[in-house]
């Protein structure tokens, strides 16, 4: 991999909630950049081993409560910003991570970067406190969004647009592709099991499409505080035995190349990392034309639209077109396998590289 080129090798203070997979995607292009020497990392416990990357985390604790761990991760933030004197602080998702980040920051007068995931943006800014997080994304040198939709709304809270980046979601390709494989699902959904993914609707899809007749099956990957509801509105729904509710898998690209076509149907999303994981195996996605969704799915082109989140008798008609028309599927198919060439490693690196780059250039603090 060719690797961007910055002004001086530079370290970063990260802190992050986020699984093993999702961390290795977001440092793994940050630490390919040859300038970035050294990434320490604030997270609850150890991850991936990444090349450059340092893990910091506490010791075993007996408690659960959420104050106590904050006050704890920014205490670890603190001392290795006091010890190591790095270049860049860098927090993903706002609360608490963002605010860790912009304390500490300011505190050692470092240039901060925060990451935006959907949820931020989509929730978190729309909730009362959302002014307070608008204040704090003002006083910070970058906010990386995942795409288009994202950028507008936080630009269009007073953001300064030089200081809104688009940060690509980041496709494993050597472990989403497709394969051959014998096809159990008709239907595939992959995320977590809450009430914004809109599974219910899904569910009622499905009924719908079994109710003109078609043989179709259903697979749920993944996990939830919904998930014995959801398996009960399949039971009442009398299609339980159609539906398979698969629980949280890491081999998720198995599920993928098992079935034909991907579906969502969430109310609100960033870039959601399942749709792009389904493409680049090459499955046609049914998704909800929410939020940075469209930067990527096009109608008729290598996904079908449902303007309606909750509109089952869209999301049904778009099961039957999709699954009966073969022509259309295989355009759709081969049309999904394009995103192999936008969200790689390399282009991510390649983003980092521009925001570091932009970062040095611009930051009000001496080297």
């Amino acid at each position: 991999m060719k690797e961007e080129r910055l002004g001086k090798r530079i370290t970063i203070c990260a802190t992050c909630k986020l699984s093993n997979r999702k961390a290795f995607d977001v440092y793994k292009p940050l630490s390919d950049l040859l300038e970035v020497e050294r990434i320490f990392l604030i997270r609850d416990e150890k991850g991936y081993e990444i090349e450059k990357l340092e893990y910091v985390v506490p010791r075993r604790i007996h408690f659960d409560n959420k104050l106590i761990k904050t006050a704890i991760r920014f205490l670890m933030m603190f001392y290795v910003c006091w010890k190591e004197n790095p270049d860049i602080i860098h927090a993903t998702y706002l609360i608490p991570h963002a605010i860790n980040a912009f304390m500490v920051g300011k505190i050692f007068r470092k240039p901060i970067v925060v990451s935006l995931i959907g949820s931020d943006i989509n929730i978190g800014l729309s909730k009362w406190y959302g002014d307070i997080w608008t204040y704090l994304l003002k006083r910070v040198d970058c906010v990386t969004v995942t795409g288009t939709s994202s950028r507008n709304e936080i630009i269009r809270r007073g953001i300064d647009s030089s200081r809104v980046q688009i940060l690509p979601v980041l496709i494993d390709t050597r472990k989403f592709k497709p394969r051959n494989a014998k096809k159990e699902y008709d239907l595939i959904f992959v995320g977590t099991l809450v009430w914004v993914k809109r599974v219910d609707t899904i569910l009622r899809a499905l009924l719908k499409v079994i109710g003109q007749g078609k043989q179709i099956r259903l697979g749920i990957v993944g996990d939830g505080p919904l998930r014995r509801r959801l398996e009960k509105m399949a039971r009442d729904l009398d299609i339980r035995d159609r539906v398979d509710f698969l629980g949280y898998r890491e081999d998720t690209q198995n599920y993928f190349n098992r079935s034909r076509v991907a579906i969502m149907a969430s109310s609100s999303e960033g870039l959601p990392a399942a749709m792009l994981e389904a493409m680049a195996c090459g499955l046609p996605c049914i998704l909800p034309a929410v939020n940075d969704i469209p930067d990527v799915a096009v109608d008729g082109l290598n996904s079908l639209l449902v303007n309606q989140t909750d509109d089952v008798e869209d999301y049904s008609r778009a099961i039957v077109r999709l699954l009966g028309d073969e022509g259309l599927y295989a355009d759709l198919s081969q049309n999904a396998l394009k995103i192999r060439e936008k969200c790689n490693f390399r282009k991510a690196t390649e983003a980092w590289g521009r925001i570091l780059s932009s970062l040095q250039r611009r930051s009000p603090y001496p080297a």
